[in-house]
């Protein structure tokens, strides 16, 4: 888990006309507001916006002064998830929401999809553009962009690719398993396992590596893999190497230089990207596999973002409901530029959507009515919490 320092602030408006035009706002728009104070420094509000299909919106605003914003992990060994909730009252957490995509069926249920980095642990890599958000442990530097992550590993004087990291290994890729406190996804067919440790070969054979410890990793090479590792031999010396590379979304963008990147405490990588630099993103090519359905579509959305103040933005929308319809993208990306952000991400939603706030959850999870799930909060891998100092 990740820290930094923050206060909260907060600025109600109470109105009967919005003013986010993608909405179909005018003068038939009704939106009603209502605030609730929590502990300390956390404030919360559910706007109810009715133009004419009902829409509820749960928004949380952070000054970065008082509280603390921790990225948590799922607790356990299986990849099952942990809901919000649970991870929220686990760690004494005022608020949070879910974070990252995950798999969502078959035997690699509940693997994180993306990237994610916390602290020294890369939990997951993304090899394709995708919309992502780091930020700095104590100077509260933060960063947005469309970002791919690769990754290799140096063993004396060879290179060798790493086509994926902690994901199901088949019998041609090349996966690095990182010591997370997850039982390992499984392998197709045999290989070789190279454990490393301190930053040295100390084992290379062709069992799997069921547990590995703490700041150590494993790097697997299935059986068909087309790579030579006849000059490697225990006792080398071994490096990770992690290639970061920020595509510009639009002509005026800015974009951060890769060792800047580097020195980022998380990395949350899922996309997509809805503001940057405080130009609404309406070019949605850039974010990998995401279909068109997911963008154009409403459904429960859940975002995140930095606004002029430097305050951060929790939003979920709720969809899936009579009470609310939810948002596409391009809507959600309206919404969040008139909240005043300035760079915003879309996180994982649909069924995940989530928001805990003191106590209890304050929107309503729609589970995937599609696959025939009822409403209920659904675990997630990882999500955003507000936690006293």
């Amino acid at each position: 888990m990740i820290r930094i320092n923050c206060k909260w602030a907060f600025y109600l408006t109470i109105s009967f006309c919005c003013n986010v035009a993608v909405l179909g706002c005018g003068n038939e728009t009704k939106q009603e507001s209502k605030r609730e104070t929590g502990p300390d420094c956390v404030y919360y509000e559910n706007r109810l916006i009715h133009n004419p299909s009902p829409l509820s919106v749960h928004i949380l605003k952070i000054d970065i002064r008082k509280c603390s914003i921790q990225l948590v992990t799922a607790q356990g060994t299986e990849y099952e998830g942990e809901t919000i909730s649970s991870m929220a009252k686990r760690t004494h957490a005022y608020a949070g929401i879910n974070g990252g995509f995950f798999v969502g069926g078959g035997k690699k249920e509940g693997i994180p999809v993306g990237i994610l980095k916390v602290g020294n642990i890369w939990h997951s890599i993304f090899s394709s553009s995708l919309g992502a958000m780091g930020w700095k442990n104590g100077d509260q530097t933060t960063l947005f962009g469309q970002l791919n992550v690769q990754a290799s590993l140096r063993i004396g004087d060879d290179i060798f690719p790493i086509d994926e990291v902690n994901k199901f290994r088949n019998k041609e890729q090349k996966v690095l398993y990182t010591s997370i406190p997850r039982k390992r996804p499984g392998v197709s067919g045999n290989g070789t396992e190279i454990t490393i440790e301190s930053n040295k070969l100390v084992s290379m054979n062709n069992n799997i590596v069921p547990q590995i410890p703490k700041g150590s990793y494993v790097y697997s090479i299935g059986s068909d893999a087309k790579i030579g590792i006849k000059n490697v031999q225990e006792g080398d010396s071994a490096q990770l190497k992690f290639k970061f590379n920020e595509t510009r979304v639009n002509q005026s963008s800015s974009t951060s230089p890769p060792e800047v990147w580097e020195e980022m405490d998380v990395i949350l990588g899922v996309g997509p990207l809805l503001v940057k630099d405080g130009k609404i993103i309406s070019e949605y090519q850039y974010v990998g596999d995401i279909n068109r359905g997911f963008i154009n579509s409403k459904h429960p959305r859940t975002a995140i973002c930095i606004d002029g103040e430097n305050k951060w933005n929790f939003v979920v929308v709720d969809g899936r409901t009579q009470r609310s319809v939810g948002l596409s993208i391009p809507a959600l990306a309206d919404f969040m530029r008139s909240l005043g952000c300035v760079n915003a991400l879309n996180l994982d939603g649909g069924g995940s959507s989530t928001m805990y706030f003191n106590g209890q959850i304050r929107n309503a999870p729609s589970g995937n009515p599609s696959m025939g799930e009822k409403p209920k909060e659904r675990p997630a891998p990882n999500g955003l919490f507000v936690m006293p100092n």
